[in-house]
C-alpha cells in the first residue's frame, strides 16, 4: 500500500501524512481476522488506543525541524510454511539481530507486534494478518523478543513474518527545513519527492552496484573467513571447541543446492536445524565426504558446515584457502584479483625464461619448433588422415579388458576396497561430461534388468570427483573418465553401459574401430615413389592401384577387420525421433556403402507399411518396403511392441511387408504380413559383394500370404545368412488362415561360391508337415545350360524347434522338369526338437548322407 505523504516514513519505506498512520497501517492487515473475532477485536482496539497515545507522546513532527530523543525501529523474523500458520514462534535476539543489538541498552519498549503472511506462489492471497502476542526477556547480555502467532488457515506456500515496532531513547538531532530540502537532491541532480526517498533510492543503487562488483570479484573458492576452529555438539547442537574441526560461523539455507568440493584428504558434513530447532536425529556420523551436494528444499532448514582432515590430525583455516570450492555465492571468497596477479607473475617468469629462437626446419635438436611451421604440418597431416580414415564406436562403451576379482572402489574416495563378491574394472573408461548414462544386463543377448554399479567419476587429470552406487547417472561438467565395480552376479553376464536415462534393451558388444574411407587403401603418386623401382616385385608406375601391387583393396580389409563407420537414425511414430515413418528414414539414406553403414532404431509402436499402396495395386515394380544394402533395422524396447505390418484386403502377387537386397539385417522386431506375397521376400541378390543377412530376436507372422509362406528366399552367390532367436509363425499363413510353410529357400544359378544358412534357437510354428523347404535349382533349362556349377548350400540347425509337426523340413527339387534334378544342400546341427525330415528328388540317387543332425 503506497501513500502520498510528506512527513512520516516507516522502516519499509512507506510514507504517511499523519504520525499515527504508521501504527494504523501496520495493523490494517489484521482487519479481516478482527471482524471475525469480536473478543479479540475489542482487545486489539484497546491496545491500539493505548499504543497511539504512546506514539503521540513520543513522536514530534519533523516539519518543525526537530526530532525528539525517542525513535522508532522495526525488527523482523520470517519462516516458510505450507497451508497453515498454527503455533508459529519467532525469536528475535540482540545476539543475532544487529538492529536490536544496537538499541538493547537504549531503553527499548515494544510498541506493537504483527504476524503477516505473504504468498510465494502468486495465487494465494497476499498480506494476510495473523493474531499475535509477545514476550520480552532482558538481561545485561541479551534482549530477547518472542512473538507467538495465533491459528490461521492459509492455502499455498507462504512466508510468515513477525514485525516488531520498538521505541527507544537516542540523542536528539536538530534538522532544519533547508537541510531536508537539500537532502532531497541526489548526486546526479535528481530531486526526489522526500528526503527519505532520496536516501533510499540512492542507497539502493549503491547496493546494486556493490553486489555486481562483489560478484565479479568472487571466485569459486570457499571463503575460509566464514569458518572458525570448533565443532557442534552432536546431541545438543551447541558450539564446542576443537582443533580437529572447522565449523561455519554462518547458517546456510538450502534454497538452492549446496555443493562443496574439498581437496584429497579432507571431508565435510552438516549439522541440521529445522524451523530453528537442532535435529540430532539427522546427524550422520558416517556422512563425511570429500565432495558432497545438499539438494535444495522448500523446508525451513538451516545448516552448519563442518570440515575435518580424513587422517584425524589437527586442522587450520589457512590450509584450505584457495583449495576448497563451492557453488554458493554466499560462501565464495573475493580473491579473484590476487589469483589473477599470482598467475600473471607466474606467466611473466616463464616468458622471461623462454628463448625466442625457433627452428623453422623442424630438424634441429634442442631448439623449439616454429609454431607456424608445426601448425601447417599438422594441418596438412590432419587433412590427409581425414581423407582416408575415421573412427566409429559401439553404443556400449564398456570393454572389460582389464579387471580384478574381489575388488571394488570406494564411492567416498575412489580408493580400492576388497570384497570377494565384487569385481572392479581397472581401466579408466572415457565418457562425455554432463551426459546421462544407463546400465543394463543381458543374458545370451536377452535383456534382463538394470543393475547397480559403483561408479567413480574423474576429471581430465584422473583426479577423483565423486562416486555413487547407481543404475543411471549423469556425469559432472568436469568429468572425463569413470571407473566402476559391481557384484559378480552382474559382472558374469553381459553388461552394457550406454548414453541415456532408459536402456535400449538391445545387446551391443563393445567395439571401437578404424574406418577406411574411399575405394583404395593406397593411392600411389608416382612423384612420391619414383625412387623405388618395385613393390612386391611389380614395377612402379603412376597409374597403378594398390591391388596391382598385391595389396588387398578396401572391401577385403573392411570385412576382415570390421573397419567401417556406422550412422544412426531413430524412427518414432510419436514424433520423438528423426522421423515418424520408416519409409521416410530409408529415403533419407543416400550414401550407404560397405564402409558407411546405417542402423535405423525403431521405437515401440505399430508402423503401417501398406500405407500408400492401394489394395488393387498389381504392378510388379511395387514390392513393398525395400531395406537398402548395408542398413540394419533394430527395434528399441520389447520386440512384441515394435510392429512392422502390411495388411491388404486382396492378396498381393508382388508386395511383401519387407524386402531384402544383398546385405542387410533386422533385429528385435515383430513383422506381420496379411494377404501379402510373403511376409519377408529375400530373393533380390545375384552377383553381389559381401552378401550377408542377419535376422535376430524377431517374430515373423503371416496371415493368408499369396504363396502360403512366411519367408520366401533365394540365396545368391556366396550368401552368408544367420537367423538367431527368430519365431517363424506359420499357424495362419495358408489359405483360409490355415497352417502352411514357414521358410522356403532355393539356390540361384551361376553360383561361383557356396552358400551358408545358419539357424540358432529358432522356432518354426506350423502343424503343416515339412513346412521348412530347402529347394534345389540344378539348371535353368532342360538342356542343362546355365548350370549352377554344383555349388552347395550348407544349412546348420542349432537348438531349433519345429513346433506342431514331427517332420519339420524337406530337401526337395524346384520343378525338376524345368530347373533340373538333384539335391544341392547339406544339413547339419544338434540340439533340435522335432527335426524330422524328408528328401524328395526325381533322379533316383541317395542323398541321405546330406543330413547329419545330432
Amino acid at each position: 500500500m503506497k501513500k502520498t505523504v510528506k512527513g512520516f516514513v516507516d522502516s519499509e519505506g512507506n510514507e504517511y501524512q499523519y504520525k499515527d498512520e504508521i501504527a494504523r497501517s501496520q495493523n490494517q492487515n489484521l482487519e479481516e481476522e478482527i471482524n471475525s473475532n469480536k473478543t479479540y477485536m475489542d482487545k486489539v482496539k484497546t491496545e491500539l488506543k493505548n499504543d497511539n497515545k504512546t506514539l503521540n507522546g513520543r513522536i514530534d513532527t519533523i516539519l518543525t525541524g526537530t526530532v525528539n530523543t525517542t525513535k522508532l525501529v522495526t525488527v523482523h523474523s520470517a519462516t516458510i510454511r505450507n497451508n497453515g500458520a498454527s503455533d508459529l514462534t519467532f525469536k528475535i535476539s540482540s545476539k543475532d539481530n544487529e538492529t536490536l543489538k544496537s538499541i538493547k541498552d537504549k531503553s527499548p519498549t515494544v510498541i506493537n507486534t504483527n504476524v503477516i503472511a505473504k504468498a510465494l506462489d502468486g495465487v494465494a492471497i497476499n498480506g494476510k494478518g495473523i493474531p499475535s502476542s509477545y514476550n520480552v526477556e532482558s538481561t545485561n547480555d541479551e534482549y530477547v523478543i518472542t512473538v507467538y502467532s495465533g491459528s490461521s488457515s492459509v492455502v499455498g506456500q507462504y512466508v510468515f513474518m513477525a514485525v516488531v515496532t520498538i521505541a527507544y531513547e537516542d540523542i536528539a538531532t536538530d534538522i532544519s527545513s533547508a537541510e531536508l530540502k537539500d537532502v532531497r537532491a541526489g548526486a546526479d541532480g535528481t530531486v526526489y519527492k522526500s528526503a527519505g526517498e532520496a536516501v533510499r533510492q540512492q542507497i539502493g543503487s549503491l547496493k546494486s552496484d556493490t553486489s555486481r562488483i562483489k560478484k565479479s570479484l568472487k571466485t569459486t573458492y570457499v571463503d575460509m573467513n566464514l569458518f572458525a576452529l570448533g565443532t557442534i555438539n552432536k546431541d545438543t547442537g551447541e558450539e564446542e571447541s576443537s582443533n580437529k574441526i572447522l565449523r561455519s560461523i554462518i547458517d546456510v539455507n538450502a534454497t538452492e543446492d549446496i555443493t562443496i568440493k574439498l581437496p584429497k584428504g579432507y571431508q565435510w558434513n552438516v549439522a541440521h536445524w529445522l524451523a530453528g530447532k537442532y535435529r540430532t536425529d539427522l546427524w550422520n556420523e558416517n556422512g563425511w565426504y570429500q565432495n558432497l551436494t545438499i539438494e535444495k528444499t522448500t523446508a525451513n532448514y538451516k545448516y552448519r558446515i563442518l570440515i575435518r582432515r580424513s587422517d584425524g590430525a589437527d586442522i587450520t583455516l589457512s590450509e584450505l584457502i584457495g583449495a576448497a570450492e563451492t557453488n554458493r555465492e554466499d560462501l565464495q571468497s573475493f580473491d579473484k584479483i590476487d589469483n589473477l596477479k599470482k598467475k600473471l607473475n607466474e606467466v611473466d617468469k616463464k616468458v622471461d625464461n623462454l628463448s625466442t629462437e625457433t627452428d623453422t626446419t623442424l630438424t634441429k635438436t634442442g631448439k623449439a619448433a616454429d609454431s607456424a611451421v608445426v601448425g601447417k604440418e599438422i594441418g596438412s597431416l590432419k587433412e590427409s588422415l581425414e581423407e582416408c580414415i575415421d573412427i566409429t564406436a559401439s553404443r556400449n562403451i564398456l570393454a572389460f579388458e582389464n579387471y580384478t576379482r574381489g575388488k571394488y572402489y570406494s564411492a567416498s574416495s575412489g580408493s580400492d576396497r576388497y570384497n570377494d563378491s565384487f569385481t572392479a574394472i581397472d581401466d579408466y573408461v572415457k565418457i562425455e561430461p554432463n551426459t546421462d548414462y544407463v546400465f543394463s544386463i543381458f543374458s545370451d543377448g536377452n535383456y534382463e534388468t538394470m543393475p547397480n554399479a559403483l561408479v567413480i567419476q574423474y576429471d581430465a587429470g584422473r583426479k577423483y570427483i565423486s562416486g555413487a552406487d547407481v543404475k543411471t547417472f549423469k556425469t559432472a561438467i568436469n568429468a572425463r573418465y569413470i571407473r566402476l565395480s559391481m557384484a559378480n552376479v552382474y559382472f558374469d553376464k553381459q553388461v552394457m553401459l550406454e548414453k541415456g536415462t532408459e536402456p535400449s534393451k538391445i545387446w551391443t558388444p563393445y567395439y571401437k574401430t578404424l574406418y577406411l574411407k574411399g575405394e583404395k587403401i593406397i593411392n600411389f603418386l608416382y612423384e612420391n615413389i619414383k625412387n623405388k623401382p618395385t613393390i612386391n616385385g611389380v614395377e612402379i608406375s603412376g597409374n597403378k592401384t594398390s591391388k596391382d601391387y598385391g595389396i588387398p583393396d578396401v572391401h577385403e580389409i573392411t570385412e576382415t577387420y570390421n573397419l567401417y563407420k556406422t550412422n544412426e537414425i531413430t524412427v518414432d511414430i510419436n514424433g520423438n525421433g528423426d522421423f515418424r515413418k520408416l519409409q521416410d528414414a530409408i529415403n533419407s539414406i543416400t550414401d550407404n556403402s560397405q564402409n558407411n553403414r546405417y542402423v535405423i532404431y525403431i521405437k515401440e509402436g505399430e508402423y503401417d507399411l501398406a500405407e500408400g499402396i492401394s489394395d488393387d495395386e498389381n504392378d510388379s515394380s511395387v514390392v513393398g518396403l525395400m531395406i537398402p544394402n548395408w542398413v540394419t533395422l533394430k527395434g528399441l524396447g520389447n520386440r512384441e511392441n515394435v510392429i512392422l505390418k502390411a495388411k491388404f484386403i486382396n492378396k498381393k502377387l508382388y508386395v511383401s511387408t519387407l524386402n531384402f537386397k544383398e546385405t542387410g539385417a533386422i533385429e528385435n522386431l515383430t513383422v506381420i504380413g496379411e494377404n501379402t506375397r510373403y511376409v519377408i521376400h529375400d530373393d533380390f541378390a545375384r552377383n553381389s559383394s559381401g552378401y550377408k543377412r542377419n535376422v535376430k530376436h524377431c517374430r515373423i507372422k503371416g496371415v493368408t500370404t499369396y504363396y502360403s509362406t512366411i519367408y520366401g528366399a533365394g540365396t545368391g552367390d556366396g550368401a552368408d545368412w544367420e537367423f538367431e532367436d527368430v519365431i517363424f509363425d506359420g499357424s495362419q499363413v495358408g489359405a483360409n488362415s490355415k497352417p502352411a510353410n514357414t521358410f522356403t529357400v532355393h539356390n540361384v544359378l551361376a553360383s561361383q561360391k557356396n552358400r551358408n544358412i545358419v539357424f540358432k534357437n529358432c522356432i518354426f510354428v506350423s502343424t503343416s508337415e515339412r513346412n521348412v523347404k530347402f529347394k534345389t535349382i540344378a539348371y535353368r533349362t532342360s538342356t542343362g545350360a546355365d548350370n549352377a556349377n554344383n555349388m552347395l548350400t550348407n544349412v546348420s540347425l542349432y537348438d531349433c524347434k519345429f513346433d506342431g509337426t514331427s517332420k519339420g523340413f524337406e530337401l526337395v527339387e524346384e520343378n525338376p522338369d524345368v530347373y533340373g534334378k538333384g539335391c544341392y544342400y547339406f544339413v547339419n546341427g544338434y540340439g533340435n526338437i522335432n527335426a524330422g525330415y524328408e528328401i524328395t528328388t526325381t533322379d533316383n540317387k541317395d542323398y541321405s548322407s546330406r543330413v547329419n543332425l545330432i
